[in-house]
């Protein structure tokens, strides 16, 4: 019966652990058409952004389009989203831009933002002038992330393994080795190595 609980509990944490929260009340592909007809003049833009595995860093202002308001989200946002302007004279063409800054993952760092309308890489919290060029058909400039792996994080337990050695090594040398430190230590370090294999 134990089993069959804890097999149940867990498979509810998995659903837990993925289920979509509430915040797809945000401005999505369906809904961004109407938006820009509706509330924007041809000087405005609207700034798309695909955060992949990051999340943002900075605060952005995020239109919900169930209560018509924005909402400030200081941190902690992942997946995409768009920006739109606040009002009449936000994010206007020829207006500079500051982006969003972006948490490296565990795997993943965060090199920065690249767009359809150049090839060089901006960095997270870096300002750019939007121009009429860097628009889609529909007054959008869509921005994705240049990423590369992290580098991969030290081996705690050998870090740990390797300072025991020597500690216990240099002890080992100095009691039964007339002194010995460094031929203690290749003792305990071939001891060790036979019995963790």
């Amino acid at each position: 019966m134990k089993k069959l609980i804890s097999v149940l509990l867990a498979v509810l944490m998995l659903f837990s652990v993925m289920s979509i929260s509430a915040s797809a009340a945000y401005l999505n592909g369906d809904s961004i058409d109407d938006y820009i007809d509706a509330n924007l003049d041809d000087d405005h833009f609207v700034a798309f952004f695909d955060c992949g595995p990051f999340a943002t860093k900075t605060r952005i202002n995020l239109y919900d389009s169930q209560t018509g308001r924005f909402e400030t989200i200081e941190n902690g946002h992942t997946g995409s989203f768009y920006l739109v302007p606040m009002n009449a004279d936000h994010m206007r063409v020829g207006y500079e831009f500051t982006l969003p800054n972006l948490l490296d993952t565990d795997t993943e760092d965060f090199d920065g933002w690249r767009s359809n309308a150049f090839d060089y890489v901006l960095a997270g919290g870096q300002t750019v002038t939007i121009t009429q060029e860097m628009l889609d058909d529909d007054g959008i400039i869509r921005f994705t992330t240049v990423r590369s792996a992290s580098a991969p994080t030290e081996d705690t337990m050998a870090t740990v393994v390797n300072i025991l050695c020597k500690i216990f090594g240099a002890i080992y040398g100095l009691l039964f080795l007339n002194g010995d430190t460094e031929q203690g230590v290749a003792f305990v370090q071939e001891l060790l190595g036979g019995i963790l294999g």
